[in-house]
C-alpha cells in the first residue's frame, strides 16, 4: 500500500484508471503469501503460515460473491475475508497476516480482534518474526507484569518447550457448532424476502423451501425486510414493501423461471430493478439496476440489462 500509485487522483485512461493494473498487485500478494507463504518485499513481514491453494480459492470467492460490491476498496475485502476465515476456521494467522504483510491492515488490528501476532514490536521499532521468539521464563513473563527488552518478544510456551498456538478461532470445534450457523437458507421458511446473513445489502428470495431469487439493495444500502411474506425488499432509508387491503402481508413473489425460455436476460417479476440471465432453461446468473432505476429489458435474447 506504500507503493500505491495515484493513490489521490480521478481514475482516467491516461493513469490506467489509477493504477488498476498495477495496485492489483497488492491483493495479489496477499492472495499469494496466504496460500504458499513467503515475505512481502516491501514490509518484509513474512508469513509462515498458509491455507493452501484449494481453501484460498474458497475463501476468495466468498469474498467477492458476498462481501464486495462496486464500490468496495482493500481495506474491506481485508477485515471481511480475515472475518470469514474466523468464521470458516481456517488459519488465522495465514489470513491477517497476509494482509498486513501488503499493508492493507494494521497489525494491532489482527492482535486486538484475532489474538494473532505476525511479528513482535521491538523497542527500537524494528520487528522479530514469531519463529525467532524464545519461550518465556515463568520468572519474567509473571514479574509484576513488565516487560524488559530480553523478553519483550518471547512467546508462551508449556513445560516442553511447545508454543502455546494461540488465535481466534477455537482448533477443535464442538460437536453443536462444528459448522458455523451463518448461511443463506430458505429451509423452514414460508415464501416470502429474507435479509442475507451474508450481506447486508442483499435479500434472497423463498419458494418452496429454495432460494429463487437474490436481489440487492441500490447503492449497498442494509436490508430491513420483510423478513417473511413480501413481494419486495425493503432497504434502510426506502419506502416500505407494499401490503395488501385488510393490513396483512402481500402475496408471496411470484417464481421468476427460465423454463422454456430462450437463452437471453429477464426482468424479474419479483424485484422490478433485478433481471436473470437464462442458459439452457436454468437461471445462469443474476443483475439489478443501481439507484432507483428499473429493469426495462431486453426480456429475451441480448447480451446485457437495460434500465430506466
Amino acid at each position: 500500500m506504500t507503493v500505491m500509485r495515484y493513490p489521490n487522483e480521478e481514475p482516467t485512461k491516461d493513469n490506467d484508471w489509477a493504477g488498476v493494473h498495477y495496485n492489483s498487485g497488492i491483493p495479489n500478494n496477499a492472495w499469494y503469501l496466504m496460500s504458499v507463504g513467503g515475505t512481502n518485499d516491501t514490509s518484509g513481514i513474512t508469513v509462515s503460515e498458509s491455507i493452501g491453494l484449494d481453501s484460498a480459492r474458497g475463501l476468495w470467492w466468498a469474498t467477492a460473491r458476498y462481501f464486495l460490491g462496486s464500490g468496495s476498496q482493500f481495506d474491506r475485502a481485508a477485515r471481511w475475508q480475515t472475518a470469514w476465515a474466523w468464521v470458516t476456521r481456517r488459519p488465522i494467522a495465514a489470513v491477517g497476516c497476509a494482509w498486513v504483510a501488503t499493508g492493507v491492515i494494521e497489525h494491532d488490528y489482527v492482535k486486538k480482534n484475532y489474538k494473532v501476532q505476525c511479528f513482535c514490536e521491538l523497542p527500537d521499532g524494528g520487528m522479530q518474526k514469531p519463529e525467532a521468539m524464545q519461550c518465556c521464563t515463568q520468572s519474567t513473563s509473571k514479574a509484576k507484569g513488565k516487560s524488559t527488552a530480553n523478553d519483550v518478544c518471547c512467546k508462551p510456551c508449556d513445560d516442553a518447550g511447545v508454543a502455546d498456538a494461540g488465535g481466534g478461532a477455537p482448533s477443535e470445534p464442538t460437536e453443536s457448532a462444528a459448522e458455523p450457523d451463518l448461511f443463506d437458507s430458505c429451509k423452514g421458511r414460508v415464501d416470502g424476502v429474507y435479509c442475507s446473513q451474508l450481506a447486508s445489502y442483499s435479500a434472497i428470495v423463498c419458494k418452496n423451501e429454495a432460494i429463487s431469487l437474490g436481489i440487492q439493495c441500490g447503492d449497498l444500502s442494509k436490508c430491513i425486510g420483510p423478513n417473511g411474506p413480501g413481494t419486495d425488499v425493503q432497504c434502510e432509508g426506502s419506502r416500505a414493501p407494499s401490503s395488501d387491503a385488510s393490513g396483512g402481508a402481500a402475496p408471496p413473489p411470484q417464481p421468476d423461471s427460465c423454463e422454456g425460455r430462450a437463452n437471453g436476460i429477464y426482468c424479474s417479476v419479483s424485484a422490478p430493478y433485478s433481471a436473470y440471465e437464462c442458459n439452457g432453461g436454468q437461471v445462469f446468473g443474476g443483475h439489478y439496476c443501481a439507484g432507483e432505476t428499473k429493469c426495462t429489458g431486453p426480456n429475451g435474447p441480448g447480451k446485457s440489462i437495460v434500465c430506466k
